[in-house]
Protein backbone atom coordinates (compact mmCIF):
# COMPACT_ATOMS: atom_id res chain seq x y z
CA UNK A 1 0.00 0.00 0.00
CA UNK A 2 1.38 3.35 -0.81
CA UNK A 3 0.52 6.67 1.09
CA UNK A 4 -1.69 8.95 -0.48
CA UNK A 5 -0.14 12.23 -2.19
CA UNK A 6 -1.14 15.28 -0.46
CA UNK A 7 -1.34 18.58 -2.74
CA UNK A 8 -0.02 22.05 -1.90
CA UNK A 9 -2.69 24.23 -1.64
CA UNK A 10 -3.38 27.20 -4.03
CA UNK A 11 -5.13 29.80 -2.37
CA UNK A 12 -6.02 30.98 -5.78
CA UNK A 13 -8.64 27.99 -6.22
CA UNK A 14 -11.53 27.08 -4.25
CA UNK A 15 -11.10 24.96 -1.25
CA UNK A 16 -13.51 21.96 -0.57
CA UNK A 17 -13.86 20.44 2.82
CA UNK A 18 -15.82 17.19 2.54
CA UNK A 19 -16.99 15.88 6.02
CA UNK A 20 -18.92 12.76 7.33
CA UNK A 21 -20.09 11.56 10.42
CA UNK A 22 -20.46 7.94 11.82
CA UNK A 23 -21.83 6.40 15.61
CA UNK A 24 -18.02 6.69 16.78
CA UNK A 25 -15.76 9.35 14.74
CA UNK A 26 -16.44 12.33 12.06
CA UNK A 27 -13.84 12.81 9.72
CA UNK A 28 -13.16 15.42 6.98
CA UNK A 29 -10.95 15.77 3.94
CA UNK A 30 -9.87 19.04 2.71
CA UNK A 31 -8.99 19.24 -1.32
CA UNK A 32 -9.08 21.51 -4.33
CA UNK A 33 -9.77 20.78 -7.80
CA UNK A 34 -7.52 21.36 -10.43
CA UNK A 35 -8.31 20.17 -14.00
CA UNK A 36 -9.21 16.51 -13.74
CA UNK A 37 -10.57 15.69 -9.86
CA UNK A 38 -10.16 16.93 -6.41
CA UNK A 39 -6.98 16.16 -4.98
CA UNK A 40 -6.11 16.05 -0.93
CA UNK A 41 -4.76 18.57 1.03
CA UNK A 42 -5.22 17.28 4.43
CA UNK A 43 -7.23 14.53 6.47
CA UNK A 44 -8.30 15.00 9.68
CA UNK A 45 -10.44 12.90 12.18
CA UNK A 46 -11.48 12.58 15.64
CA UNK A 47 -13.44 10.35 17.98
CA UNK A 48 -16.49 11.27 19.70
CA UNK A 49 -16.86 11.54 23.18
CA UNK A 50 -19.66 9.80 25.16
CA UNK A 51 -22.12 12.61 25.23
CA UNK A 52 -21.67 12.96 21.24
CA UNK A 53 -22.29 9.79 20.47
CA UNK A 54 -25.74 9.97 22.21
CA UNK A 55 -26.88 13.06 19.35
CA UNK A 56 -28.96 12.85 16.81
CA UNK A 57 -27.50 12.30 12.94
CA UNK A 58 -27.95 15.51 11.76
CA UNK A 59 -26.52 17.11 14.92
CA UNK A 60 -23.25 14.46 14.64
CA UNK A 61 -23.14 15.36 11.06
CA UNK A 62 -23.12 19.47 11.92
CA UNK A 63 -20.63 18.96 14.64
CA UNK A 64 -18.25 17.09 11.98
CA UNK A 65 -18.90 20.11 9.64
CA UNK A 66 -17.67 22.73 12.46
CA UNK A 67 -15.25 20.80 13.71
CA UNK A 68 -13.95 21.00 10.27
CA UNK A 69 -14.05 24.27 9.28
CA UNK A 70 -12.09 25.12 12.56
CA UNK A 71 -9.73 22.19 12.01
CA UNK A 72 -8.74 23.78 8.50
CA UNK A 73 -9.36 27.37 8.98
CA UNK A 74 -6.12 28.74 8.28
CA UNK A 75 -6.39 27.32 4.78
CA UNK A 76 -10.47 28.68 4.19
CA UNK A 77 -10.89 31.53 6.29
CA UNK A 78 -11.49 34.98 4.52
CA UNK A 79 -12.16 32.71 1.11
CA UNK A 80 -15.02 31.21 -0.20
CA UNK A 81 -15.44 27.55 -0.22
CA UNK A 82 -17.75 24.64 -0.52
CA UNK A 83 -19.09 21.66 2.42
CA UNK A 84 -19.50 18.98 0.85
CA UNK A 85 -21.87 16.30 2.83
CA UNK A 86 -24.19 13.47 2.14
CA UNK A 87 -26.91 14.31 4.75
CA UNK A 88 -29.42 16.26 2.83
CA UNK A 89 -31.23 17.69 5.83
CA UNK A 90 -28.10 19.83 6.25
CA UNK A 91 -28.97 22.00 3.55
CA UNK A 92 -32.62 22.04 4.99
CA UNK A 93 -31.47 23.11 8.51
CA UNK A 94 -29.55 26.16 7.22
CA UNK A 95 -33.07 27.61 5.96
CA UNK A 96 -35.49 26.72 8.88
CA UNK A 97 -35.89 29.47 11.33
CA UNK A 98 -35.94 27.55 14.34
CA UNK A 99 -33.85 24.21 14.26
CA UNK A 100 -33.15 24.17 18.48
CA UNK A 101 -30.04 25.76 20.76
CA UNK A 102 -27.31 23.07 20.01
CA UNK A 103 -27.71 23.75 16.01
CA UNK A 104 -28.43 27.51 16.31
CA UNK A 105 -25.02 27.78 18.55
CA UNK A 106 -22.87 26.02 15.52
CA UNK A 107 -24.85 27.40 12.41
CA UNK A 108 -23.37 31.22 14.65
CA UNK A 109 -19.73 29.44 14.56
CA UNK A 110 -20.43 28.81 11.24
CA UNK A 111 -21.50 32.92 10.31
CA UNK A 112 -17.83 34.11 10.09
CA UNK A 113 -17.29 31.75 6.89
CA UNK A 114 -17.83 32.21 3.36
CA UNK A 115 -19.21 29.07 2.46
CA UNK A 116 -21.38 27.05 0.73
CA UNK A 117 -23.13 23.59 1.45
CA UNK A 118 -23.38 20.95 -0.89
CA UNK A 119 -25.57 17.22 -0.81
CA UNK A 120 -23.30 14.57 -2.92
CA UNK A 121 -25.25 11.08 -1.99
CA UNK A 122 -22.74 9.07 -0.70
Amino acid sequence: MTAPVLKYPDFNEEFKVNTDASDYAIGAVLSQKPVGNNRPIAYASRVLSRAEQNYKTTEKELLAIVWAVKHFRPYVYGTKFKIISDHKPLIWLFNVNDPGSRLIRWRLKLEEYDYEIIHKAG
